[in-house]
Order: C-alpha cells, then structure tokens, then sequence
C-alpha cells in the first residue's frame, strides 16, 4: 500500500520499487480491494490507508 500511494498510483514503478512482476502487484493490489473494500482507483481512500500506516509506524517506532 505504501510503495503504491508512495509511486503515485503507477503500477510500473510500484511493482519496479518493490521488485516484484506487474502480475504479482495486481494480485496484491485485487487483495487489497478485497479485505478493504475500496478501490484502488479511489485515490483519497487509498491516501486515508497510506497515512493510517504510517502512523502506525511511527507509533511503532516510539515504543
């Protein structure tokens, strides 16, 4: 979700970032769709999960 919102939404480089094939990243991405029930193509509620992961990452990292 990170490398996603993070490549600004392009497949290409999302799938080059974390070094993996194209399919693999759709795979991931229909995944992702599945357990939130958001689009990935609806790009607010993605940034809304981006940040909700970050957060929880620097929350993480003061414990």
């Amino acid at each position: 979700m990170k490398a996603w919102c993070e490549s600004g939404f392009n497949k290409v480089q999302t799938a080059h970032s974390l070094h993996i094939h194209r399919n693999t990243l759709q795979y991931r991405l229909e995944k992702i769709k599945e357990i939130t029930g958001t689009s990935i193509k609806d790009y607010r509620k993605m940034m809304y999960l981006y940040m909700g992961i970050s957060l929880t990452e620097l929350r993480m990292m003061e414990n």
